[in-house]
């Protein structure tokens, strides 16, 4: 009898309980004795345990709006205690985790792996090789800070891929997301206007450098480059203009083009022409593609017009025009800074000078180069060469260059594949491609006047998107039983 019992006690069960009365216990011993810190620290590790079982994706939506947001101010008090610990890490080294231990327990089963993510892999162990050539020849600070750039630059933007790749999205589950990401452009927004108008700067990170120069004036919100604040925004402005494609209702429409005028206008207190001009160009693109944009687009564009001519004087005799459209100084910088960039790959070609945060500064005093009438004293201010391929090519060489030319291509073409698809039979996803292709152009185009892999959320929130395009479709969305990806693998 005994043993016909102990066989049906559920072993996993009995631990389950185990644990369970544990944490009881330990609870109500920090209420006892007052510890209502510790007694808090339970209840949110609670929580967190019940968001990754039962609302996985919920904490995921989360994760990627706390990070340039609420996750800041934890981030400030965490930074004092330990420099490389903060929130954003901590849940994303725990969604990782999470779904790696529901791959190993075979309580889930991973999307098959499609060309982006093997472009990813080759690129990631490019530049992993690339950094360890040099390791011998660094001091151990730079050899951490390049590990750092390549957590931060490299694995966590294409990780975000892989946990979006691997949720069911439904088209509302989308909708909320894209609408959590409105509040999250709102959040920025106000944090941009109180730092261009008023110098407030509560809203910013204390724990990074900020680039605010105080004679520019040029709006950063809560990032540390005024570019990657006006490619965050141009993101969730097509976004926004995705979901008033979709719309129906008058109010929410009315709602959501209020948005898009907020974020537009905070991307011009970035003062950042890249971003203008290749939002403008994105913009007529989207105009082209979908009709249901079309006429209110066409209206921005005329009332932008005209309200440029009418400022045109206006501007013509401002300090704006003179610093950031008329001065040649950034120019001769950029030439200089080109030339010896080109002098670095001359010298090494294959794996480049190795992958690093300050590779290229250190670097670049043994091959500083002239171009023309040009000096290249011109390239001794630049640390970077503000260029995103440049960068890659000294770093990584040819071959790092190569691949990473060749993810580009793939994200291109998994995003072009989806788009053909859902002219078939309308879906989000195939929507969320054709916008998103005009934030991949914003992208490119930004990347080829700064250094994009410095921008850890920028890149993470478009791979991120890219993730969901390529997530399995739901089961009657598509009118087929266990659909696969959207995409073909």
């Amino acid at each position: 009898m005994m043993s016909t019992m102990q066989r049906r006690i559920n072993l996993f069960w009995l631990l389950e309980m185990t644990v369970w009365t544990g944490i009881c216990v330990l609870f109500s011993l920090f209420i006892a004795k007052g510890g209502w810190v510790g007694g808090a620290g339970i209840l949110a590790a609670l929580m967190l345990f019940v968001m990754l079982t039962r609302y996985f994706h919920v904490l995921l939506c989360l994760w990627m709006a706390g990070i340039p947001t609420l996750f800041i101010f934890p981030n400030n008090v965490l930074h004092a205690i330990l420099s490389a610990l903060t929130v954003d890490r901590i849940l994303y080294g725990i969604l990782m985790a999470t779904l790696l231990g529901s791959w190993l327990l075979k309580r889930s089963r991973p999307v098959p792996t499609t060309s982006v993510e093997k472009a990813m892999w080759v690129f990631l162990a490019v530049a992993t090789l690339s950094l360890l050539s040099t390791t011998m020849t660094k001091p151990p600070k730079a050899v951490y800070d390049g590990f750092v750039m390549l957590v931060q630059g490299v694995v966590m933007p294409y990780s975000a891929f892989v946990l979006a790749k691997n949720q069911v999205w439904t088209e509302k589950g989308m909708e909320r997301f894209f609408l959590l990401l409105i509040g999250v452009g709102v959040y920025l927004t106000v944090a941009g206007v109180l730092q261009f108008f008023f110098q407030i700067t509560f809203f910013m990170p204390q724990y990074q450098y900020i680039e605010f120069d105080v004679e520019m004036d040029r709006a950063t919100g809560t990032f540390f480059s005024p570019t990657e604040y006006g490619g965050v925004l141009s993101v969730i402005l097509m976004l926004t203009l995705l979901l008033y494609a979709r719309a129906g209702d008058a109010v929410y429409r009315t709602a959501l083009l209020g948005f898009s005028a907020l974020f537009t206008f905070a991307i011009l207190l970035t003062k950042t022409r890249a971003v203008w001009v290749a939002l403008l160009v994105a913009l007529g693109v989207v105009c082209w593609k979908d009709r249901r944009v079309r006429a209110v687009l066409g209206i921005a564009a005329i009332l932008g017009g005209v309200a440029l001519i009418v400022a045109l004087p206006f501007l013509l005799n401002s300090e704006l025009f003179e610093r950031r459209i008329a001065e040649q100084e950034p120019i001769y910088n950029r030439i200089a800074i080109y030339a010896t960039g080109l002098n670095m790959v001359i010298h090494n070609p294959i794996l480049g000078i190795g992958f690093g945060k300050d590779s290229f500064r250190e670097a670049k005093g043994d091959y500083f180069a002239s171009f023309g009438d040009i000096s290249a004293q011109w390239a001794s201010q630049p640390s970077v060469p503000h260029n995103e391929l440049l960068l890659v090519l000294t770093l990584t060489g040819l071959v790092g260059l190569t691949a990473y030319l060749i993810l580009l291509y793939r994200a291109y073409r998994l995003l072009d594949i989806a788009e053909v698809q859902s002219r078939e039979k309308p879906m989000i996803r195939g929507e969320l491609a054709c916008f998103l292709k005009a934030a991949f152009f914003v992208f490119v185009t930004t990347g080829m006047f700064s250094d994009l892999i410095f921008f850890i959320y920028y890149v993470m929130l478009l791979y991120f998107l890219l993730g969901m395009v390529a997530s399995p479709v739901p089961d009657g969305e598509r009118g087929i039983q266990g659909q696969g990806p959207v995409v073909p693998v």
